[in-house]
């Protein structure tokens, strides 16, 4: 049985640094998946009935832009 550093001694960096790459972008498109969660709670909060049109108008412009930039996140690090 070998130890965990020496299973890679005799790939050649290409594959090394596609290794890393790939491990990279799971951990990024593993972590990005639960701050939908956050988001959509963030989204649940704007139905306050205290909060005035412009109030509610201005969050959903803020949401709907971090939904965009956390799915194109989640997007780019499944296709990678």
């Amino acid at each position: 049985m070998l130890p965990f550093n020496k299973i890679f001694k005799y790939q050649p960096l290409c594959d090394k640094t596609l290794i890393f790459f790939g491990a990279a972008m799971g951990i990024i498109g593993g972590g990005a998946a639960p701050l939908m969660a956050l988001i959509f709670g963030d989204l649940i909060e704007i139905f306050d009935p205290n909060k005035t049109d412009a109030q509610v108008a201005e969050a959903y412009k803020t949401l709907a832009i971090w939904i965009g930039i956390i799915s194109l996140v989640l997007w780019l690090a499944g296709y990678f």
